[in-house]
Order: structure tokens, then C-alpha cells, then sequence
């Protein structure tokens, strides 16, 4: 009795696993489906979408940035101000140590759209929280603006007149990382 007890266990936590992983890559799906990124999560880099960029070293991670930005004297964050640009961070997921994928991107574009949310459009704390809700996503109490979807997060960042100037998506690792 016991060993079967085991058994069904088990499959069970096999089954509910699964379940975890599958419901990302539907998240994902689409998450895919409603932004125009150009390179989506998740997605292996190849070298020649590295040629496209310039590559910006971490601990454990890289990030891709527009190859106009000179790494080692521009600031990012400045750049992107003054120049609508998206980039992409690339570390290992779902585990640190995994094949190396993009797990988070940045924007300042307002050509790029996520769930019909650009940067320069201005909504309000409350139907923000509404519509994020209605496609699965609960706002974190991490931040203000950070909403959750199993091991996927959108964060908004708006200015004092409640304006979008930078969209973040990204991955949660298994470690519990947020890239």
C-alpha cells in the first residue's frame, strides 16, 4: 500500500510540474501574440542577432543594447531617454546555469507595444491594475507597477503625469531570480 501511495504521489507532482512549465509557455504564447518585440523571452540568441547589438558583460548574464550605445562610456538609462531603443538581458533560465536565453526586455520605444500598452500613453494606477487583471496578471507588492503571471512579470514605469516612458518584461527563474 505504501509503495503504491509513493507512486501516485509522485505522479502527481510530475503532473503538477508539468503544469508549471506549461502554463509559462502559454503565458508566453500570448504574451507573443499582443507585443512587437523584435526578438521575444525565452528565445535562444543566436550570433547573429548578437551582431545586431552591442554586448554589454555581467555576472552570469549579458545584455544586448542598440550598437549605437558605447558600452563602456553612454549610460544606458540616459541613452534610452534620449533615444527610443529596446534591449534585451541574456542569462541562463529556467535555471542559472541553463542554455543562455533572452530573460528580460527593456523598452523606451513607443513603437513597441505589450497588451496594447506603448510608451507615451497615460493610464491610471486604478484601470491599470483592472485590465492587467483580466489577462492573468496580479499586481506584485514588489513594486507599484509590477504585475505577475507565473514566472513572467510586465512592469510600468510612468512618470509624475502618469505616462509610460519604459515597459520591462521578464522571467523569474526557478532560484526565484528575477532577471
Amino acid at each position: 500500500m505504501k509503495k503504491i501511495s509513493l507512486i501516485i504521489f509522485f505522479v502527481l507532482v510530475l503532473a503538477l510540474s508539468s503544469c508549471s512549465s506549461q502554463n509559462t509557455e502559454d503565458i508566453l504564447d500570448d504574451l507573443l501574440l499582443h507585443s512587437n518585440f523584435e526578438y521575444q523571452l525565452n528565445s535562444i540568441v543566436t550570433d547573429e542577432i548578437k551582431a545586431e547589438f552591442s554586448e554589454f558583460p555581467g555576472f552570469g548574464m549579458y545584455i544586448l543594447v542598440d550598437s549605437r550605445i558605447d558600452i563602456f562610456e553612454d549610460d544606458i538609462n540616459v541613452f534610452m531617454e534620449e533615444n527610443p531603443t529596446t534591449y534585451y538581458d541574456v542569462s541562463g533560465y529556467p535555471n542559472c546555469l541553463d542554455e543562455y536565453v533572452i530573460t528580460r526586455i527593456y523598452t523606451s520605444d513607443p513603437a513597441i507595444s505589450v497588451y496594447d500598452y506603448s510608451v507615451g500613453d497615460s493610464y491610471d494606477e486604478e484601470s491599470t491594475i483592472a485590465f492587467m487583471d483580466t489577462i492573468g496578471f496580479i499586481k506584485s507588492d514588489k513594486s507599484r507597477f509590477t504585475f505577475e503571471n507565473g514566472d513572467v512579470y510586465i512592469r510600468l514605469y510612468y512618470d509624475d503625469e502618469n505616462m509610460i516612458y519604459q515597459i520591462v518584461v521578464g522571467l523569474v527563474s526557478r532560484c526565484n531570480v528575477i532577471f
